[in-house]
Protein backbone atom coordinates (compact mmCIF):
# COMPACT_ATOMS: atom_id res chain seq x y z
CA UNK A 1 0.00 0.00 0.00
CA UNK A 2 1.59 3.35 -0.98
CA UNK A 3 0.41 6.24 0.85
CA UNK A 4 1.43 9.93 -0.36
CA UNK A 5 2.67 11.85 2.46
CA UNK A 6 1.69 16.00 2.80
CA UNK A 7 4.38 18.46 4.45
CA UNK A 8 3.87 21.50 6.08
CA UNK A 9 5.77 24.54 7.21
CA UNK A 10 4.55 26.16 10.06
CA UNK A 11 7.04 28.76 11.46
CA UNK A 12 10.49 27.09 12.23
CA UNK A 13 8.75 23.59 12.33
CA UNK A 14 8.27 20.59 9.70
CA UNK A 15 4.70 18.46 10.22
CA UNK A 16 4.61 15.39 7.98
CA UNK A 17 0.96 14.13 7.80
CA UNK A 18 -0.06 10.74 5.57
CA UNK A 19 -3.98 11.53 6.03
CA UNK A 20 -3.95 15.11 5.87
CA UNK A 21 -4.63 17.78 2.58
CA UNK A 22 -4.29 20.65 4.88
CA UNK A 23 -2.44 21.99 7.83
CA UNK A 24 -4.74 21.68 11.36
CA UNK A 25 -4.15 23.89 14.21
CA UNK A 26 -1.11 23.29 15.48
CA UNK A 27 -2.14 21.58 18.80
CA UNK A 28 -0.65 23.40 22.19
CA UNK A 29 2.86 21.41 23.62
CA UNK A 30 1.38 21.87 27.16
CA UNK A 31 -1.77 19.53 26.97
CA UNK A 32 0.31 17.24 26.10
CA UNK A 33 2.49 17.32 28.72
CA UNK A 34 -0.55 16.44 31.49
CA UNK A 35 -0.44 13.57 33.72
CA UNK A 36 -4.02 13.23 32.93
CA UNK A 37 -5.84 13.06 29.76
CA UNK A 38 -9.66 14.01 29.53
CA UNK A 39 -12.19 13.32 26.99
CA UNK A 40 -12.65 16.38 25.57
CA UNK A 41 -9.32 16.57 24.60
CA UNK A 42 -9.59 13.92 22.13
CA UNK A 43 -12.13 16.09 19.94
CA UNK A 44 -8.75 18.27 18.75
CA UNK A 45 -5.94 17.57 17.10
CA UNK A 46 -3.21 16.53 19.54
CA UNK A 47 0.24 15.50 19.47
CA UNK A 48 1.20 11.75 20.54
CA UNK A 49 2.96 11.64 23.91
CA UNK A 50 4.56 8.61 25.51
CA UNK A 51 1.45 7.97 28.01
CA UNK A 52 -1.03 8.77 25.09
CA UNK A 53 0.56 7.66 21.61
CA UNK A 54 -2.86 7.16 19.93
CA UNK A 55 -4.09 10.92 20.04
CA UNK A 56 -3.05 11.80 16.60
CA UNK A 57 -4.80 8.95 15.25
CA UNK A 58 -9.00 9.88 17.00
CA UNK A 59 -11.21 10.77 14.43
CA UNK A 60 -12.12 14.20 14.33
CA UNK A 61 -15.55 13.79 13.30
CA UNK A 62 -16.69 10.23 13.72
CA UNK A 63 -19.77 9.28 12.30
CA UNK A 64 -20.23 5.89 14.49
CA UNK A 65 -21.66 4.13 11.08
CA UNK A 66 -21.13 0.97 9.44
CA UNK A 67 -21.70 -2.92 11.01
CA UNK A 68 -19.12 -2.08 13.68
CA UNK A 69 -19.82 1.19 14.88
CA UNK A 70 -23.29 1.67 14.10
CA UNK A 71 -24.35 0.45 17.95
CA UNK A 72 -22.23 3.55 19.38
CA UNK A 73 -24.19 6.23 16.87
CA UNK A 74 -26.95 7.00 19.77
CA UNK A 75 -27.70 10.99 20.14
CA UNK A 76 -26.45 12.57 23.24
CA UNK A 77 -29.84 12.34 25.10
CA UNK A 78 -31.00 9.59 23.42
CA UNK A 79 -29.45 6.57 24.92
CA UNK A 80 -31.79 3.98 26.11
CA UNK A 81 -31.76 4.16 29.75
CA UNK A 82 -33.65 1.46 31.86
CA UNK A 83 -34.57 1.35 35.38
CA UNK A 84 -32.89 -1.44 37.14
CA UNK A 85 -34.00 -2.26 40.65
CA UNK A 86 -33.71 1.04 42.50
CA UNK A 87 -30.90 2.34 39.77
CA UNK A 88 -31.02 3.36 35.85
CA UNK A 89 -28.68 1.94 33.09
CA UNK A 90 -27.79 2.05 29.39
CA UNK A 91 -30.09 -0.66 28.44
CA UNK A 92 -29.39 -4.16 28.15
CA UNK A 93 -28.71 -4.96 24.68
CA UNK A 94 -26.59 -1.89 24.31
CA UNK A 95 -24.15 -2.84 27.26
CA UNK A 96 -23.87 -6.27 26.32
CA UNK A 97 -22.85 -5.15 22.62
CA UNK A 98 -20.49 -2.54 23.33
CA UNK A 99 -18.92 -4.85 25.99
CA UNK A 100 -18.54 -7.64 22.67
CA UNK A 101 -17.37 -4.64 20.73
CA UNK A 102 -14.85 -3.22 23.83
CA UNK A 103 -13.14 -7.19 23.93
CA UNK A 104 -13.15 -7.58 20.18
CA UNK A 105 -11.59 -3.85 19.66
CA UNK A 106 -8.55 -4.71 22.54
CA UNK A 107 -8.05 -8.35 21.30
CA UNK A 108 -7.17 -6.75 17.56
CA UNK A 109 -5.06 -4.27 18.84
CA UNK A 110 -3.41 -6.92 20.81
CA UNK A 111 -3.03 -9.65 17.91
CA UNK A 112 -2.21 -7.00 15.84
CA UNK A 113 0.41 -5.87 18.02
CA UNK A 114 2.04 -9.06 18.03
CA UNK A 115 2.20 -9.62 14.46
CA UNK A 116 4.73 -6.50 14.39
CA UNK A 117 8.00 -7.99 13.84
CA UNK A 118 10.00 -6.88 17.03
CA UNK A 119 12.50 -4.66 15.41
CA UNK A 120 9.52 -2.25 14.87
CA UNK A 121 7.70 -2.58 17.63
CA UNK A 122 6.62 0.72 19.26
CA UNK A 123 6.20 2.12 22.73
CA UNK A 124 3.41 3.10 24.56
CA UNK A 125 0.92 0.72 24.14
CA UNK A 126 -0.41 -1.20 26.83
CA UNK A 127 -3.50 -1.85 28.49
CA UNK A 128 -2.42 0.88 30.80
CA UNK A 129 -2.84 4.78 29.92
CA UNK A 130 -6.16 6.00 28.95
CA UNK A 131 -8.98 3.90 30.38
CA UNK A 132 -11.28 1.93 28.31
CA UNK A 133 -14.63 2.22 28.19
CA UNK A 134 -16.30 -0.24 30.22
CA UNK A 135 -14.15 2.58 33.04
CA UNK A 136 -16.45 5.38 32.15
CA UNK A 137 -19.94 3.40 33.56
CA UNK A 138 -21.86 2.15 30.61
CA UNK A 139 -21.91 -0.87 32.48
CA UNK A 140 -22.64 0.24 36.19
CA UNK A 141 -26.53 1.16 37.34
CA UNK A 142 -26.82 5.03 38.27
CA UNK A 143 -28.76 6.62 40.77
CA UNK A 144 -30.42 8.38 37.99
CA UNK A 145 -31.33 8.28 34.20
CA UNK A 146 -29.55 11.23 33.57
CA UNK A 147 -26.40 10.21 34.97
CA UNK A 148 -26.86 7.10 33.27
CA UNK A 149 -27.16 8.78 30.13
CA UNK A 150 -23.73 10.88 30.71
CA UNK A 151 -21.88 7.45 31.64
CA UNK A 152 -23.48 6.65 28.67
CA UNK A 153 -21.76 9.53 26.70
CA UNK A 154 -18.51 9.82 28.23
CA UNK A 155 -17.99 5.49 27.22
CA UNK A 156 -19.07 6.08 23.89
CA UNK A 157 -16.78 8.82 23.59
CA UNK A 158 -13.86 6.61 24.98
CA UNK A 159 -14.37 4.12 22.19
CA UNK A 160 -12.73 6.89 19.92
CA UNK A 161 -9.47 6.59 22.06
CA UNK A 162 -9.68 2.52 21.64
CA UNK A 163 -10.40 3.28 17.91
CA UNK A 164 -7.13 5.27 17.74
CA UNK A 165 -4.91 3.01 19.65
CA UNK A 166 -6.28 0.19 16.96
CA UNK A 167 -5.43 2.41 14.18
CA UNK A 168 -2.34 4.05 15.56
CA UNK A 169 -1.25 0.20 15.48
CA UNK A 170 -2.28 -1.15 12.29
CA UNK A 171 -0.51 1.87 10.72
CA UNK A 172 3.12 0.62 12.41
CA UNK A 173 1.99 -2.30 10.81
CA UNK A 174 1.58 -1.08 7.25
Amino acid sequence: MKFEHQVFQVEDGFYVARNAEYMPKVPEVDICLRPYMLLKHGRIPQWSSPEYPHLPFIIRNPTFSGPLFSRLAQGPCLFPVEKIGSGYSLAKHLQESWRRLELALIEATNQIYNAIPKDRIIGGISDEGYPFPVRFGYWNPHETAEKAMQCALQSRNAFLHLMAKCTMIIAHLS
